[in-house]
């Protein structure tokens, strides 16, 4: 997925209860890292579980693999949490090479921006 975030990710074969839980993803594993969107108006962060299925919005992170931990939301219902999955992989935007190849086209007095990787600016979340 792209690290600007905001991908749909599903997730299927949870073990736990059905109810409201918090997805998080990050280096770390815990609840800790960044907390993922619903991807529904109005519900933020509370991300619904129902026979062992979810899907939220992934947050923007930097290009990595993260881990995707889930904790039950106090009142919604579920209960406990768990690490779900160790190798969720963020990318660079697939489209660049492109870009960078017809920029690099052009004269350089055009400034079209960057022609390569390289010589983008860093950019941190």
């Amino acid at each position: 997925m792209e690290r600007n975030g905001g991908w749909r990710v599903a997730v299927t074969g949870l073990t736990v209860p059905s109810g409201r839980y918090t997805f998080h993803v990050g280096p770390l594993g815990t609840a800790a890292d960044t907390a993922a969107y619903a991807g529904a108006y109005g519900n933020v962060n509370s991300v619904a579980v129902a026979a062992g299925a979810a899907s939220f919005a992934a947050p923007p992170l930097a290009a990595g693999t993260y881990n995707v931990f889930l904790t039950a939301i106090a009142g919604g219902g579920g209960s406990g949490s768990e690490l779900i999955a160790s190798s969720l992989i963020y990318v660079h935007k697939n489209f660049q090479s492109g870009t960078y190849r017809i920029r690099s086209a052009f004269p350089t007095w055009y400034r079209l921006g960057p022609s390569r990787v390289d010589e983008e600016p860093p950019q941190g979340w």
